[in-house]
Order: C-alpha cells, then sequence, then structure tokens
C-alpha cells in the first residue's frame, strides 16, 4: 500500500512539473504573435509567469522568462510592473552572466524587452548591473550572443546622452567595432552598427569618440556590403556622426562622400534614402557643399529628387537647399541642370505636407541671390503656385476657425440644456421643467469614457496637422518674399500687389505688400512705361486705398515711394474724373497715357478754381 501511494505522489508531482511546463511553453508560443498580448495581460498571465522565475527545473524557468520577456516587449505598463521589482531584475542579470549560451540570450533578450520602453526603465536595467554583464557578452565565442548583447546595448544608449556616456566609458565602443571587424556575420555587423547610431547620435563628443577606433574606414567598406542592412545602417551610421559640427563632418566627407554618391545610385529604397540623409548632414554646413562640385554637379540630387517622393524625397530636397544656400554659383548650377521643375512638382504634388515645405525652403535659396536666379522660377509658374497656395491656407484657416466658433457655441447650448437651462429668444438662460430636461444616463457615461482616450488623440492629431501647416505656411511666405525682392517681371509684380491687397487684413499678406511695394518702387520709378502697366493693371486703384494704411511700415513705404504720384493724381483730377477712372474709361486712360503731363501739374482749370476758392475765404 505503501509504494503504491508512493508512486500516485511521484505521478502528481510528474504531472505538475509537466503542467508548468505545458503552460510556459504555450505562454511563450502565444506572446510571439502581438494580437495575443492584450489578452495574455487581462488574464494577469504576467503574475504566474514571475513564480516560475526560480522555478528548480532549468526549461521551465527559461520558457516562462521568455514568454514574459515577450509580453514586457509589447506592453510597457508591465515592464514598468516588473522594473519596479529589483529581485526580479537581478534574475534576469543573473542568466546573462552565466556560462550557458541559451540562458546568456534569454536573459539578454529579457533586459532588451524592459529597457527599450522609456529612460526610466533603461535606467533601472543600468542600475541593476546590466551593463556589465551585456558587456562581457561581446566577448563571448556565440556569434548569436553577442548579436543579441548588441541589440541590448543599443537600447540602454538611444534615450539620452548620459546613459550613452555610461556605455563610452564602459568601453563599449571598442568592442562593437571589433565585432564588426572580426566577425562575417552579417546580422551582428547590424546590430552593432545600430548600438554605433545610438551612441553617435545625441553630441558631438559621443560622435568623435565613435570615430577613434578606426570606425571610418570599416564603414566605408560596410557601404558596399553585399547586404542591405548592413549598406543602410553604415550610411546611418556616417550621416549621426557628421551632423553634429562642420569638424566631424569635414572628418568624414573626404573619403565617406564619393562612396555616398555612389549609394544613392543603389537598387535598395533604403540605401539610397540612408546616403541621402548622410549626404545632407555633410553639405549642411557651406564650406562643405561646395565638395559635390568637385565630385561632378549636382545631378544625382535632382535625378533623386525626380525619382522619389513622400519622406524618401525630403533628404535629397533638404541636401538642395543646403548646396544652393552655399553660394550664387551653386543655384545657377541647379538651374542650369534643370532642377526647377522636380522642385516645383515635389511643392505642387507631393503626398507630404513637410516635403513641399522644404521644396518651398530650397526654392527661395535659389531666389534669394538676384533676378537672374529668379527669373526662371517666375516662368515656371512657381509665384503663381505660391500665391494659389497661401489663399488656400489662408481659406482652410478661416474655415477651421469658422467651424470651431459653432462647435464651441454648440457645446455651450448643450451644456445649458444638461444642466436644466434653456435659451429663450432674447438671449436669456431659463430653468428647464423636468419633463424635457437631460438626464446622462450610465451608458451615455461609459460610451464617454470610451471615446475619451481616441478623442484626445484625435486633438493631439488636430495640433500636429495645424502646427504642419503653420510651418508650411511659415515656408511659403519666406520664399514668396525672396523672389518677389528680385523678381523684374513687372506684371507679376502688379498682379501680387492688386492680388494682395484685397486681404491687407491678413498679417502675411501685409508682409508680402511691404516687399511688393519696395520692388515696385525701384522698378517703376521713373519710367513711363512701368508706370503705364501699373495703372492699366488696376495698380493705381488700388494704391489709393492705401493713402491712410494701418500698418506702420507700409504707410512709411506709401510716403516715401507713392505719395506724391498719389497726391499728384488727386490734385489733377477731380472726384467725377477720378470716379471715371476707377471705372478704367478707354478715352481718359488714352488721354492719361499720350498726355504724362496732366497729371505731373494740376489742370489751369483746378488753378483757377484754388483761386476762386481762396477768394471767397477772404
Amino acid at each position: 500500500t505503501w509504494d503504491i501511494q508512493k508512486m500516485l505522489m511521484v505521478q502528481d508531482f510528474e504531472t505538475y512539473q509537466k503542467a508548468r511546463a505545458t503552460f510556459a511553453q504555450t505562454v511563450a508560443e502565444l506572446a510571439a504573435r502581438p494580437q495575443n498580448i492584450n489578452d495574455l495581460i487581462l488574464q494577469h498571465v504576467h503574475e504566474e509567469l514571475e513564480q516560475l522565475l526560480d522555478d528548480p527545473v532549468p526549461s521551465i524557468k527559461m520558457s516562462a522568462t521568455l514568454a514574459l520577456a515577450r509580453v514586457m516587449s509589447y506592453s510597457e505598463e508591465l515592464a514598468e510592473d516588473v522594473g519596479r521589482k529589483r529581485e526580479v531584475i537581478d534574475i534576469f542579470v543573473d542568466l546573462v552572466n552565466k556560462s550557458n549560451a541559451y540562458e546568456k540570450k534569454i536573459g539578454a533578450y529579457t533586459l532588451r524587452s524592459i529597457a527599450k520602453h522609456s529612460i526610466e526603465l533603461a535606467q533601472v536595467v543600468l542600475n541593476a548591473k546590466g551593463l556589465e554583464a551585456l558587456k562581457l557578452c561581446l566577448d563571448n565565442d556565440d556569434t548569436s550572443v553577442r548579436e543579441i548583447a548588441a541589440s541590448a546595448l543599443a537600447q540602454l544608449a538611444k534615450f539620452n546622452a548620459d546613459q550613452a556616456q555610461t556605455l563610452q566609458q564602459q568601453g563599449v565602443i571598442d568592442k562593437l567595432v571589433e565585432c564588426i571587424k572580426r566577425d562575417h556575420e552579417e546580422n551582428l555587423k547590424r546590430e552593432a552598427l545600430g548600438c554605433l547610431i545610438e551612441i553617435a547620435k545625441h553630441n558631438e563628443g559621443l560622435a568623435d569618440g565613435v570615430l577613434r577606433f578606426g570606425t571610418l574606414m570599416v564603414l566605408e567598406k560596410l557601404m558596399v556590403s553585399p547586404n542591405v542592412y548592413v549598406r543602410r545602417q553604415s550610411c546611418a551610421c556616417v550621416a549621426q556622426i557628421a551632423k553634429h559640427t562642420a569638424s566631424l563632418a569635414h572628418s568624414v566627407d573626404e573619403t565617406a562622400l564619393p562612396v555616398l554618391i555612389n549609394c544613392v545610385k543603389d537598387p535598395d529604397r533604403g540605401v539610397r534614402k540612408a546616403a541621402m540623409t548622410a549626404i545632407r548632414e555633410i553639405i549642411k554646413f557651406d564650406e562643405l557643399a561646395n565638395k559635390i562640385n568637385k565630385l561632378g554637379n549636382c545631378g544625382f540630387l535632382i535625378k533623386y529628387i525626380s525619382e522619389t517622393s513622400g519622406s524618401d524625397r525630403l533628404p535629397g530636397i533638404m541636401a538642395l537647399k543646403h548646396y544652393a544656400a552655399a553660394g550664387k554659383e551653386n543655384a545657377k548650377a541647379i538651374i542650369d541642370a534643370k532642377g526647377v521643375y522636380p522642385l516645383k512638382e515635389a511643392f505642387v504634388s507631393d503626398p507630404l505636407i513637410f516635403t513641399r515645405a522644404a521644396a518651398a525652403r530650397a526654392i527661395g535659396e535659389i531666389a534669394k541671390y538676384s533676378s537672374e536666379e529668379t527669373a526662371p522660377l517666375v516662368e515656371a509658374g512657381i509665384l503663381e503656385n505660391f500665391l494659389s497656395e497661401v489663399r488656400k491656407l489662408d481659406e482652410e484657416q478661416r474655415e477651421e476657425e469658422e467651424n470651431a466658433r459653432r462647435l464651441e457655441e454648440s457645446r455651450v447650448r448643450k451644456g445649458m440644456k444638461a444642466s436644466g437651462f434653456k435659451q429663450d429668444p432674447l438671449g436669456q438662460t431659463k430653468p428647464m421643467s423636468k419633463e424635457g430636461g437631460l438626464k446622462p444616463t450610465e451608458e451615455k457615461k461609459l460610451e464617454e469614457e470610451k471615446s475619451f482616450l481616441s478623442s484626445t488623440r484625435r486633438e493631439e492629431e488636430k495640433k500636429s496637422s495645424q502646427e504642419q501647416q503653420r510651418d508650411f505656411k511659415k515656408a511659403i511666405i519666406d520664399s514668396l518674399g525672396k523672389i518677389i525682392a528680385n523678381c523684374d517681371k513687372h506684371e507679376a509684380m502688379i498682379n501680387i500687389f492688386v492680388d494682395q491687397v484685397k486681404d491687407i487684413k491678413n498679417d502675411n499678406t501685409r508682409e508680402l505688400i511691404k516687399i511688393a511695394l519696395s520692388r515696385l518702387s525701384k522698378l517703376i520709378d521713373g519710367k513711363g512705361e512701368c508706370w503705364k502697366k501699373f495703372a492699366l493693371g488696376g495698380g493705381l486703384e488700388e494704391l489709393q486705398k492705401l493713402k491712410t494704411p494701418e500698418d506702420p511700415e507700409i504707410k512709411q513705404i506709401v510716403a516715401t515711394h507713392f505719395q506724391v504720384l498719389i497726391g499728384q493724381i488727386d490734385r489733377a483730377y477731380n472726384e467725377e474724373m477720378s470716379a471715371t477712372f476707377r471705372k478704367k474709361d478707354d478715352v481718359l486712360k488714352k488721354l492719361i497715357f499720350e498726355n504724362p503731363q496732366i497729371f505731373l501739374t494740376p489742370t489751369t482749370f483746378q488753378q483757377k478754381k484754388k483761386k476762386k476758392k481762396k477768394s471767397t475765404l477772404r
């Protein structure tokens, strides 16, 4: 009987052990699919898994750790909950310090799943001496251990400079570069490069620290690697090093720039974008932008812009902007290489608003030098495109303001109705009857709670969209001002002035009017033919409306350049003739333009009229 009971007890223990193993393995498999994570969290599966982290059976312990790591990788809330338990973190660090390669990989992956979410969680891993354990893994003979360790270290370095500085002080950079040099495993190179990128991106000192170990020569070789991901990461690493200062950019441009230009022709889209981003970071410093001319011309930039769209196109447009900003000769080179129309196409039809804004700024950099560079832009119709877009944005803004006003009024009315008040035709509020009162139900409250997060998200998206629109409009206005300031096309300038005066209350419009008036005064001052075009185009009619503008700067411009003419017109004609002129009477136009002396001096009739008025006053 005792033997039978003993046998049954052993069977019970074996059944319990198999159940634990099955549970841990099943959860690990389920957690590998993101769609199962929420259901697992709702079942509080992490609490059961934490109890298995100290299981005496190694396989159960590893399965439970892996399952918990996968759940934490998708859930920041769960990772924070586990991060508050130092004893649990110590278990994971101990796994990394084990001699078994599989245990090391599971432990490193778990630390990575915790650190990836926030600065605080990354600091938790650092405080638990996870950095030291992961650093030792970079010397392990197993390539997969080194790979997951490099990935975990990247998560520790990505949030701020202080944490990345800790990695540098521990000698992690040297070990990562050694891993790249000695290993032929492409995945390990990719992860090591990713960690170097996260370190170098923060500041000049860390970027310089990455360069100290002969990293640049290694990166040049990796940019022609057969592995697509390695080529992408190596180009991205060059970009993160070069972006901080001109000296760092200069340290990489001599040898890396020719290789990057070749990478722009790479068949892989991601490599092309990463290479163009690196070129942008190098040539954004004026003294380095002219290096493009020594290596050929800007044709490859224009070709890249023509063949891409959206976010892929953005670094190319920004690189072209920096190139044009470096000097007048570069702006001419863009025009000669037929770069105006690709920029116009990007501005008009690109799906992303920030890419369109970048195109507008690049056009402004071309136009800022002189009328010689501005003329091709005006001929391409960019001036009309800019003005049309500004009008469209102004209309959208007015519609949004009107919709917001209506929505606010609707909320006020609903609020008074829900609180038992109604509004009578006189605008006064009165208490509502009990029958007519609207009492929110519990169901409605639940619906409101459910929609709270989604509404908050919509508000954030709306704010982001409005900021992007403001930035886009500012880019257009700035570039439009540069074009107007150098434009020699009288008809275009007159049309701009006449068009913008109609909306003079708008701040952006007033800025454009100031620039247009200043430019017009230089173009038409003392030139009879230009005056004629100005009058026929409706300029005189609109100019008379600006005799007493509210804006002091416009008032100063009008007083300086046009007030004399306005006064001569007013003195030369009585009210009846002025009204006729505003109606654009052909006979009067012919009389004025064939006999300009008529409005340059007062008429004899009006001189006599003034003398008669003086005698009457006496």
